[in-house]
């Protein structure tokens, strides 16, 4: 695809590009998928923690197991697993049909995909192994904090890339 995505006919009415040629639907779709994973392995780390509410943990004097590290994997898991799983699959979908091109590239998407899986999964086993911050919602092991800022930066560059790219005002129609 050409650099100018908005081309003039002969009549010289602009024309706009087809869905296709925009929205990485397959993208789209992997982060709502593994956000659904993310939001069930979360619930099933709710309910670990939510047995010690009935003072009934069948998992009593497994460390790996214990309440408080469970508490962490679920919050971790909704809120790096699950949400930010959605809203990448949504960032995916709006950005391209607000400023008629596609991100800047699908391989930096797909690798910013399997990136972030790799941040969420490692977090989830830094938080078991007892590698946890003492900072609420900041959980993350140490050695994760550099990888997830890293994968934060390659997100803004390729969604910023078509919106610095797009002339005049960004409509929603």
């Amino acid at each position: 695809m050409t650099d100018q995505t908005v081309q003039n006919t002969a009549d010289d009415t602009p024309r706009v590009p087809e869905h296709a040629q925009l929205v990485d639907e397959q993208m789209v779709r992997w982060h709502f998928i593994m956000a659904l994973v993310f939001f069930f392995a979360s619930v099933a780390g709710g309910f670990l923690v939510a047995f010690q509410l009935i003072r009934h943990n069948p998992f009593s004097g497994i460390e790996y197991l214990s309440p408080g590290r469970w508490r962490m994997i679920h919050t971790n898991a909704i809120a790096y697993g699950f949400l930010a799983n959605a809203f990448l699959g949504v960032l995916h979908w709006v950005v391209p049909r607000l400023t008629l091109r596609p991100v800047l590239d699908r391989r930096l998407s797909l690798l910013i995909f399997g990136a972030w899986q790799f941040v969420v999964g490692a977090t989830a086993v830094g938080l078991i192994l007892g590698q946890a911050q003492g900072l609420e919602w900041g959980e993350t092991p140490v050695w994760i904090d550099p990888l997830a800022q890293l994968g934060l930066l390659l997100v803004a560059i390729n969604f910023m890339a078509p919106i610095v790219k797009q002339e005049g005002p960004i409509y929603v129609t």
